[in-house]
C-alpha cells in the first residue's frame, strides 16, 4: 500500500478527516486512477456526511477496478444514507435502496465469506427484510464470533423486530451485552441498552447508561442529553386535575 494512503487511513481513524482527504488528493494528483485511494476518499466523504461525493468516488474506483469489493461495500452504504436525504422523493429513495442492495450483493458475490460484506448487506436489508439481515449476521458471526460491530448490528435489527415478538428485545439485549463483553467501551451498545431500559420503565438504569454513553463517545453527548431530559419528564408523577 502507498505510504500516503496508509497514513491517510490512520488519520481517518483518528478523526482527522480533512488531513486524510488532503493526503489522498495528493496521491490521486499523481495517480488519478488509483482505486484504493478513491475508495478511501469515498470512505472519508461518508464520514463527513458527503454521501453524493462518496458515490462519485466509488463510481470512479469501479470504472478502474469493477471487482473491487470494498468499493461496492462503500457504495452500498452511501446509497443507503443518501436515500434518507429529505430532498429525495419516495420513488428516488426506493431506487437508491434497491441500488444499495444490488451493490451489497455484488460485494458479497465477490467474496462470500467476507464479514464486512455480510455486515453491509445486513445493514441494507435491516428495514426491508430483518429476518434475512439476522441470517446474514449469524453467518458472519460464525466466521468472526468476536466481531463487535456484528453483535451491535444484530442487536439493533432484533430490537427493530420487537413488534413481531417481544422476545426479540431479550435477544437484542443479549447481543448488546456480548458486544460489551468484547469491547466494554463500545458507546453504541451502551446507548442501545439504555433505550431498552427506558422502554422497560427502568429510568434510573437508563439514565446511568445514557450518561455512560456520553462519557464514552462525545458524539453521543447531545443525544444523551435529550434522552436524560425526556427521562426527567417521565419520572414526574401525573398531577391531579384541579
Amino acid at each position: 500500500m502507498n505510504d500516503r494512503i496508509a497514513k491517510a487511513w490512520v488519520l481517518a481513524d483518528l478523526g482527522r478527516l480533512e488531513r486524510a482527504r488532503e493526503l489522498l488528493a495528493e496521491v490521486l494528483a499523481g495517480d488519478p486512477d488509483n482505486p484504493l485511494a478513491l475508495v478511501h476518499l469515498a470512505d472519508v466523504a461518508l464520514r463527513l456526511g458527503e454521501n453524493d461525493r462518496a458515490l462519485e468516488h466509488t463510481s470512479a474506483a469501479l470504472r478502474v477496478s469493477p471487482e473491487f469489493t470494498a468499493a461496492w461495500r462503500v457504495r452500498a452504504v452511501a446509497l443507503v444514507r443518501s436515500s434518507r436525504a429529505p430532498h429525495h422523493d419516495r420513488p428516488d429513495r426506493h431506487r437508491r435502496m434497491a441500488d444499495a442492495e444490488s451493490a451489497a450483493r455484488r460485494a458479497l458475490e465477490l467474496d462470500t465469506e467476507d464479514t464486512d460484506s455480510l455486515r453491509v448487506l445486513a445493514t441494507v436489508l435491516q428495514y426491508s427484510d430483518p429476518e434475512a439481515a439476522v441470517r446474514y449476521l449469524d453467518h458472519a458471526l460464525e466466521v468472526a464470533p468476536d466481531g463487535v460491530r456484528l453483535h451491535v448490528l444484530r442487536g439493533a435489527v432484533l430490537r427493530r423486530m420487537k413488534n413481531h415478538d417481544p422476545r426479540y428485545t431479550e435477544l437484542a439485549e443479549a447481543a448488546f451485552r456480548e458486544a460489551l463483553r468484547l469491547d466494554p467501551s463500545n458507546a453504541e451498545a451502551v446507548y442501545r441498552l439504555a433505550r431498552i431500559e427506558r422502554g422497560r420503565g427502568n429510568f434510573d438504569t437508563a439514565a446511568e447508561l445514557f450518561r455512560r454513553t456520553a462519557l464514552l463517545d462525545p458524539e453521543y453527548a447531545d443525544e444523551a442529553r435529550r434522552n436524560l431530559a425526556a427521562l426527567t419528564h417521565l419520572r414526574v408523577p401525573n398531577q391531579p386535575a384541579e
